[in-house]
């Protein structure tokens, strides 16, 4: 696949040669589950790291990660996970200061449950290092005090015909840009690099592929949707990525000003 061609990796924001987070833009989206079956739909979380073109519009956008949470967590451990990948990824709780720009939960039923932990402060089990809450872009769902509006509770249903067009598209022109395979990094990886990290991301990349190949378009009365072919391959990768992409193209595809204060059946793949 001509798109699976990423050089660089990035398991965290990139820093810049003082140290400093670089000024990336990065959207965080997530297609949620509840089971405690492996067989069974399960949680994934897509990073995407945006590049604009010297007018401000999106170039290309970049899948550096895809992870899978452990099945069987609960709305406020799902919450956890994505708020240490947003802190990892330069997240900041000033939003002019955040590299990570936004949050798109699929809330249309079972991920709700995760919207409304996010709203809430929350501290790390394990490090005991408080996490904070995130608020809404799009509702009127309010936290009990301040929080940068990062979270876009995403309907998939009146939507989905667009969230599988813009998907096509990213696709089709080359914009969606993918990881290799591990064997293509695992000669030459920077020493800091966690290589097991890595290597899931790149399991997880070949997985978003195979789900991908197990689509096809289905007409609807007034739209399109997507089916699996084969039932017991999942389309939970596939439903992160494009519900980011969604996000992306319709709100972040304009000209934008430098806020930051510091430094028929058709296969579709």
């Amino acid at each position: 696949i001509k798109s699976r061609n990423l050089n660089e990796i990035e398991m965290a924001c990139t820093l810049d040669k003082r140290g400093n987070l670089e000024l990336n833009e990065y959207v965080i989206s997530a297609d949620i589950a509840r089971s405690e079956s492996d067989n069974n739909n399960k949680t994934a979380i897509a990073v995407l790291k945006i590049i604009r073109s010297k007018s401000g519009m999106i170039r290309q956008v970049k899948l550096i990660n895809i992870i899978e949470p452990p099945n069987g967590l609960n709305f406020e451990e799902q919450s956890n996970v994505i708020k240490r990948i947003f802190y990892k990824y330069g997240g900041n709780l000033d939003i002019n200061k955040s590299r990570v720009k936004a949050i798109i939960i699929d809330s249309n039923s079972i991920g709700q449950g995760v919207v409304e932990e996010l709203l809430k402060e929350s501290t790390d089990p394990d490090t005991n290092e408080e996490l904070g809450a995130f608020a809404t872009i799009n509702t009127t769902d309010k936290c009990k005090s301040y929080a940068p509006e990062l979270v876009y509770s995403l309907k998939a249903q009146g939507i989905n015909g667009d969230v599988i067009r813009i998907f096509i598209d990213y696709v089709e022109s080359n914009k969606l840009k993918l990881l290799r395979q591990y064997d293509d990094y695992k000669e030459n990886l920077p020493k800091d690099i966690n290589k097991v990290e890595l290597e899931q991301a790149c399991i997880n990349t070949q997985y978003l592929i195979d789900e991908v190949a197990n689509l096809k378009l289905k007409k609807t009365q007034s739209s399109v949707t997507v089916e699996t072919l084969v039932k017991r391959i999942d389309k939970d990768r596939y439903s992160a990525v494009a519900y980011g992409l969604y996000y992306i193209d319709v709100f972040m595809n304009v000209e934008e000003e430098d806020n930051y204060s510091d430094e028929t059946e058709c296969v579709l793949w």
